[in-house]
């Protein structure tokens, strides 16, 4: 499994109030070019979207605020800095993930989802047992593209 940033377009600027971006992220991942853009970025929030080759599925990252001396996805500069876009990058790339598994299974899924009778408590710890999807709005997400829209 390779992973390389291919470019980050821009100068990302990181301030305190959420930045609305249009900073593309290209990585390889495996065989296949994964694409994506930062839409928030804060010194401690970095939220990504997919855009190739699945799209409108976003996950984000939170710097807590105890931690934030030692840790920030910007520089001083207010600049994205390289743990920032290691962040990005790890969040599309697993954006991917769970996109390609919610695609490659979608009919088992779709299944499971009625045998729960729609409880989507009850599927999304089905789900989290089968795959362990990034976070709890990205899980939302992926049952709304692709298990209800199926079911």
């Amino acid at each position: 499994m390779t992973i390389n940033i291919i470019k980050l377009l821009s100068d990302k600027s990181c301030m305190a109030k959420t930045i609305m971006s249009n900073d593309i992220i290209e990585t390889i991942y495996g065989n296949n070019s994964v694409k994506g853009h930062i839409v928030h970025l804060t010194s401690s929030d970095i939220d990504v979207i997919i855009d190739k080759p699945f799209e409108e599925i976003s996950s984000e990252l939170h710097i807590p605020y105890f931690s934030r001396p030692h840790n920030s996805f910007c520089n001083k500069d207010k600049k994205i800095n390289k743990y920032g876009i290691e962040t990005a990058e790890k969040l599309l790339v697993r954006l991917y993930e769970d996109c390609r598994f919610f695609e490659e299974n979608r009919k088992q899924l779709v299944t499971a989802y009625l045998e729960t009778d729609s409880n989507q408590e009850e599927f999304e710890k089905t789900v989290q047992e089968r795959h362990r999807v990034i976070g709890i709005d990205t899980l939302a997400q992926l049952i709304d593209k692709y298990i209800k829209t199926s079911s």
